[in-house]
């Protein structure tokens, strides 16, 4: 892209240089690049003079490493189409190549034998942040749920939600042309998130006919699962062990990309993927199936003086399952949904500027049957039976639908500085508009207490009564309901760069506000690097920043939705009678009020170097997280009504220690890192309170009386061990390309509840005298995991652009330690396999 001479003025600059009270006037900072200076400033000049740029020797160096930048103070590490090709898994997850990255870590379920048919990406915690509290964006458009990005962890049979996942929209890396992750060090141009930042630019189309098919797949029978069993008792003829998972997958993609003349180019893109699993229903098997597609459509734009790149994306998710054991029990959960940029860039003068405008639309839903029958077993109800059930159930828990949609715009603009000490301002600024709302279309009815009764008359109350057999004593009403919430948020950020002798550092500031939390948030963003060898071979880093959280509009719409009621009836004379409120119904209602913005305070101090035709880096981090979201539950308010309130009671405590090393290029790369990291936090997700961390409880643990509060404490603290991976990848002569990679997880220790209790003497209350028992509390030692993964890309022939593809997870069939010998039996994925084929011409 061609840059104009156009002119620049500098007045606009003067308020964001006074923003950072630098004592150096805008008429001295800018330079008109169309005016030569008339003389070099010396003593008392004349002050619509400007500045010489010194003559200065420009030292210019390769970092050997096309993921870390040795000269830059940000925290943050790259991944260009090659390294997405090389790294990325065969699953087509977005978050699976983050595990060459230090500070990230996964949940133990990103192994797990369900992980194997799920199509939903795996849940990342970046720096200590919860993993919901990530920063997601697709050419700079935030893919974030607002509507409850915890709701991974919420079950597909929640009667009153539907599970959602912190990534609204779930693209698929065949779709993407780059991504870099922030662990440390965010500049001011990114906000909502304590966590990290994953920033993804969708894939921007080539000017020559191109056409590229793939397909890749795998299943149950290529996998092979450890039986973990920890139950067994020989003297239990019922046991059986847990039954190896079956399931198949498969992901497709084809796209084609070609320039329409010479400045614009068009690509059309189209990914899916699709699990399925059959499950035992009623002594039947059905299909659980899970689908996601991404249909994505791309125009670029190249003139002389502006660059834009367009795209909308169509990408629904759908997953047809059914509760278990239920007759009638079929539904079906919709996720994803459209989301459209237009990102152009152009130059003014010697300003670069970047406008984004965006719309993204997503859901959350589920079609089901609309009522829930828990029948006793009877003649005419006797489905249960016949499958050994105690009760025989029937029907779902109806429609139910969340959604979020937003406008957004954003602006940034970079302009270099003539000065001596100054050398570039950035500044910008975001308004988004945002809605969410929650819809029950109709009342959804889940009756229970079945009394069977021979002589009942139901008298025209069939559909939830028997004649001569059986009625439903009580029932729960989920009333129809439709609330929405508006949401606008609007941010300003500025960074100034100076540069002084071996000297480099940025100083920022990002305003955020949003008419939700009603907070207005002033976040300071300082990062400096100095070269302490003088040819910027060894950098130290280091900045001091804040961070603070986006809104969370779940509880806003939960604190609007109308509760659940109880309603009971009886019979007379064996007729039955018209239902009634049950005033002890107790139903809960949501306050989410007065709350407070939650942030992170970040220091974080490194080295980095040139090492082995590579760059190194060591990095100490520490987070402190404060006024974080929980809720605390209250006693029934003379509403009759009990709540679940928000509260800012939580915090999360997080330091780090990481030492990362890569080379790379386009033919080869290799490199690793390693992570140690302490966690202290008082809860798990927004929907727990603190006290469910911090309890009062007496228990024993080490021969010595402790609360509860401290276990979980020791737990959290021991919960987050030693993490690294090393990778690799290489060609193997002309027809065979390799990548390698090893996953670690060091062994720590954990604490659980023992078996047992312990007497501890005896204790007074009110006046009485009780023995008293403790439960027993014991250490548990996690072992060390270490697990390898391999792709091997084969061209067979190579006038012919078509390449075979085998990817073994865990090639040496090692546990991953997901079942330990405290819990339940479980399954544990050992070697996995997929096959793939890509072709392009």
């Amino acid at each position: 892209m061609k840059k104009s001479a156009l002119k620049i003025k500098g007045t606009h600059s003067r308020a964001w240089a006074l923003l950072f009270a630098f004592c150096s006037p805008a008429s001295q900072v800018l330079a008109d690049d169309s005016e030569e200076p008339a003389s070099v400033i010396s003593g008392s000049s004349p002050a619509n003079e400007v500045l010489l740029m010194p003559s200065l020797e420009v030292v210019t160096t390769d970092s050997g490493s096309q993921k870390t930048d040795n000269t830059s103070s940000e925290g943050s590490y790259s991944f260009n189409r090659s390294a997405i090709e090389h790294y990325g898994e065969s699953s087509g997850s977005l978050t699976d190549i983050l595990d060459t990255v230090p500070n990230v870590q996964f949940s133990d379920d990103s192994d797990s034998a369900d992980s194997m048919s799920s199509l939903k990406p795996s849940s990342v915690s970046i720096s200590g942040g919860r993993y919901y509290n990530n920063n997601f964006s697709i050419n700079g458009i935030s893919n974030n749920s607002l509507i409850d990005p915890a709701g991974s962890d919420n079950s597909d049979s929640s009667i009153d939600d539907v599970p959602g996942h912190e990534q609204a929209i779930f693209f698929d890396l065949d779709q993407l042309e780059s991504i870099k992750v922030y662990d440390s060090n965010v500049p001011a141009e990114y906000g909502s998130f304590t966590g990290g930042v994953v920033d993804a630019d969708i894939r921007r189309p080539g000017f020559d006919n191109k056409t590229r098919m793939s397909y890749y797949t795998t299943r149950s029978e290529w996998v092979n699962y450890n039986i973990i069993i920890n139950e067994y008792d020989d003297e239990d003829a019922t046991y059986e062990p847990p039954q190896e998972p079956e399931f198949s997958r498969h992901r497709f993609s084809l796209s084609h990309e070609r320039g329409l003349n010479d400045e614009h180019s068009l690509r059309f893109g189209f990914n899916g993927s699709q699990s399925s699993t059959p499950e035992l229903n009623y002594n039947e098997t059905e299909q659980v199936t899970e689908q996601n597609l991404n249909i994505t459509v791309t125009h670029g734009y190249e003139g002389d003086d502006i660059s834009a790149t367009s795209f909308i994306s169509v990408s629904p998710y759908e997953k047809n399952t059914f509760l278990e054991d239920v007759k009638d029990g079929d539904y079906t959960l919709s996720g994803g949904g459209i989301m459209a940029s237009s990102d152009i860039e152009f130059y003014r003068g010697s300003s670069e500027h970047q406008l984004t405008l965006a719309a993204s639309y997503s859901v959350n839903s589920r079609a089901a049957e609309k009522n829930f029958y828990n029948w006793a077993n009877s003649n005419s109800r006797q489905w249960g039976l016949e499958a050994g059930e105690t009760s025989s159930k029937q029907g779902g828990y109806g429609d139910l639908d969340k959604y979020q949609g937003s406008l957004s715009a954003n602006w940034k603009i970079s302009t270099p500085l003539r000065h001596q000490l100054f050398t570039q301002l950035r500044y910008g600024t975001s308004l988004s508009q945002s809605y969410a709302g929650f819809e029950r279309p109709e009342d959804t009815y889940i009756y229970k207490s079945p009394v069977s009764n021979t002589a009942v008359q139901c008298v025209n109350q069939t559909d939830d009564c028997v004649q001569n057999e059986q009625y439903f004593r009580e029932r729960q009403i989920y009333p129809e309901d439709s609330v929405g919430v508006d949401l606008t948020q609007a941010a300003l950020f500025s960074e100034l760069s100076l540069e002084w002798q071996k000297l480099k550092a940025t100083a920022g500031l990002r305003l955020d506000y949003d008419n939700f939390l009603q907070n207005i948030n002033l976040a300071w963003r300082t990062r400096a690097s100095y070269d302490l060898s003088g040819d910027e071979s060894i950098i130290l880093t280091g900045g001091v920043n804040r961070y603070y959280d986006g809104p969370l509009l779940t509880y806003k719409l939960r604190q609007a939705a109308k509760p659940y009621y109880q309603e009971y009836r009886g019979t007379t004379q064996n007729v039955v009678n018209e239902w009634e409120y049950d005033t002890e119904t107790g139903s809960y209602k949501y306050d989410f009020s007065g709350v407070k913005t939650p942030y992170s305070d970040e220091v974080v101090i490194g080295l980095k170097a040139l090492l082995f035709g590579g760059t190194g880096e060591i990095k100490a981090l520490t987070r402190n997280n404060e006024d974080e979201f929980s809720r605390e539950t209250t006693e029934t308010q003379p509403d009759g009504y009990r709540y679940y309130r928000m509260t800012n009671d939580g915090y999360t405590n997080y330091q780090s220690l990481s030492l990362s090393w890569d080379r790379s290029n386009e033919i080869f790369g290799y490199g690793f890192h390693v992570t140690y990291s302490e966690t202290e936090s008082s809860n798990d997700t927004y929907d727990d309170g603190v006290d469910a961390a911090t309890s009062d409880e007496d228990v024993w643990y080490n021969g010595q009386r402790r609360t509860l509060s401290d276990i979980n404490q020791l737990r959290e603290n021991y919960a987050r061990p030693v993490v690294a991976s090393a990778y690799t990848h290489f060609p193997v002569g002309d027809h065979l390309n390799a990548t390698l990679k090893a996953r670690y997880r060091g062994s720590y220790k954990t604490v659980v509840e023992g078996s047992g209790i312990t007497y501890t003497g005896t204790t007074e209350i009110d006046g009485a005298t009780y023995g008293e028992y403790l439960d027993n509390y014991v250490d548990k030692n996690r072992p060390v995991s270490l697990l390898f993964d391999s792709i091997v890309r084969w061209q067979p022939l190579l006038q012919y652009d078509l390449t075979l593809v085998a990817e073994i997870k865990n090639m040496f069939d090692a546990r991953a330690y997901t079942v330990q010998e405290t819990d339940d039996d479980g399954i544990e994925v050992g070697r996995s396999v997929w096959l793939g084929v890509e072709a392009e011409f």
